[in-house]
């Protein structure tokens, strides 16, 4: 995937979440971006990722890259996004925190890596 995509992917993106973005919504909608892959929070709580997805930053259980935003599998509640270099995490309404991706040197909290 090239900058030139990626940055197309980042901005198509802002603008299918900005159009979608309610006023009322308790969620801030946003948009984070790691190493080659980004993921975007929408005001329903929903994260969505993009991009070069090897270590299963899509989120989805599946390595696969992805050119168009994939929800990230039971994750409908999140209220804080946050995105490294191939991994992310987020906040649920709970306040569980909960991440997938590169798990290595213990990233993901899950006790390996």
């Amino acid at each position: 995937m090239t900058r030139r995509t990626s940055l197309f992917a980042l901005l198509l993106a802002a603008l299918i979440f900005a159009v979608t973005a309610s006023a009322a919504g308790a969620v801030t909608p946003k948009i984070d971006t790691g190493t080659d892959f980004s993921c975007a929070l929408d005001v329903t709580g929903s994260v969505k990722c993009w991009g070069a997805g090897g270590s299963g930053q899509m989120g989805n259980a599946v390595s696969d890259d992805s050119l168009v935003p994939v929800q990230v599998s039971g994750l409908t509640d999140a209220v804080e996004l946050s995105v490294g270099m191939n991994h992310a995490c987020a906040i649920r309404a709970s306040g569980a925190a909960v991440c997938w991706g590169d798990g290595s040197y213990g990233r993901l909290g899950h006790g390996s890596g």
